[in-house]
């Protein structure tokens, strides 16, 4: 049997001011598991900015896509491998709060990767355009004005050097308690295809990836959600389908549980659903801190995010880096819950204080984390693998 994984990455006109000239977004079926495969370049794949181009056009530009990213990846080191698919912290002299952060590979000219998050706009320690709320644009019924949106978010980024915006959001407002409402763009699926669509197509016209979250069901608070086929298909994907026909360059998986599995960890979902059914060729990004065990490499997942955090994180301790080969004992930091409680539970001083978080409770101490170096033998056995 053949574990579906999908590598991508390569040059082409973009950035022509940077080392490497750019990155297109390249198809590549996965024929083995990610990082003991045959490529990891995926992170740095782009949709094609040429939007009105032929499909044989993009497909001849995919097909040299693939050879440069294999040529890229048959001189790469699994170290260097790794650093494409898993996030970690920029250097301080150059870091400027962004989400989330890849490496690249230096000698073989591969650029670094910038990641920033939202809606709206692109939240960053540098100032940036305070732009018009989700539901705003929304409330337009102007796909034109959401694309005037998509332009002016890609607009920013690339003024901050950032390669790839964290929206749309386009889950379904179907919960009125949901705590993340305020950054859909409400509750009809045809409303929110039809804008996030034209939002996409406008961020990407700039050279900009979008990513299009959250795959799927991460429309409500609730950790276990069971959504029947009929509804996940006129609701919940209608979305994400129209997104992948504007040809999102990236889609990320949600932190709840659908139907059973963690999403970044549902094959069913992610493999069969996304990519065969909707014929989704980006890449998957996890949520940050999505990830709970390294076998998402043989369900669909791409990339893990945030990755390796600095033990002086107030995240390190909840957010292991699962994509990675650091040989046994695995150490992962104790929780910094303090930190929890400073960051998110603070209140103004006239309103009442809320109830305690019961953050151990939330994030219990992960006593069996095993990386990829921890957990060898499940991964050998994929065929095709060359561990």
């Amino acid at each position: 049997m053949v574990m579906p994984t999908r590598i991508l990455a390569a040059l082409t006109s973009r950035w022509p001011d940077r080392p490497v000239h750019g990155l297109a977004r390249i198809l590549k079926k996965r024929s083995t598991i990610l990082l003991y495969g045959s490529a990891c370049c995926l992170a740095l794949s782009v949709c094609n900015p040429f939007h009105s181009a032929q499909a044989a056009d993009r497909e001849d530009a995919d097909a040299r896509a693939t050879r440069i990213a294999s040529s890229l990846l048959k001189q790469m080191t699994l170290q260097e491998k790794l650093n494409l698919i898993r996030g970690t912290e920029e250097p301080a002299a150059h870091n400027d709060g962004e989400a989330g952060y890849l490496p690249g590979v230096k000698r073989l000219n591969v650029p670094a990767l910038r990641m920033a998050d939202g809606p709206p706009g692109l939240l960053l320690s540098k100032p940036s355009v305070a732009e018009v709320a989700t539901m705003g644009v929304a409330a337009t019924f102007d796909p034109k004005l959401a694309f005037d949106n998509g332009v002016l978010i890609a607009d920013e980024a690339n003024r901050l050097n950032i390669d790839v915006v964290l929206q749309p959001f386009i889950n379904i407002d179907r919960d009125i308690t949901y705590s993340r409402a305020y950054n859909t763009f409400g509750e009809d699926p045809t409303l929110t295809s039809m804008i996030g669509a034209a939002e996409i197509r406008g961020i990407q016209s700039r050279n900009v990836m979008a990513d299009a979250k959250h795959f799927i069901g991460y429309d409500t608070d609730g950790q276990h959600v069971f959504i029947d086929e009929q509804p996940l298909h006129e609701i919940y994907l209608a979305p994400f389908e129209a997104a992948i026909n504007a040809h999102v360059a990236s889609i990320m998986c949600a932190y709840n549980m659908i139907n059973g599995p963690y999403a970044c960890a549902n094959r069913a979902l992610m493999d069969h659903v996304l990519r065969d059914e909707l014929g989704f060729k980006g890449f998957v990004v996890s949520d940050w801190g999505a990830v709970h065990d390294n076998l998402g490499l043989m369900a669909g997942l791409d990339m893990e995010m945030p990755g390796h955090l600095n033990p002086a994180n107030p995240f390190a301790g909840i957010i292991p880096a699962y994509y990675d080969n650091t040989p046994p004992p695995h150490h992962v930091p104790p929780p910094d819950f303090d930190a929890m409680h400073r960051i998110f539970e603070g209140t103004i001083p006239e309103e009442p204080q809320p109830e305690p978080v019961k953050w151990d409770v939330l994030f219990p101490v992960n006593h069996q984390f095993r990386n990829l170096e921890g957990s060898k033998k499940p991964l050998i056995d994929v065929p095709g693998s060359c561990f």
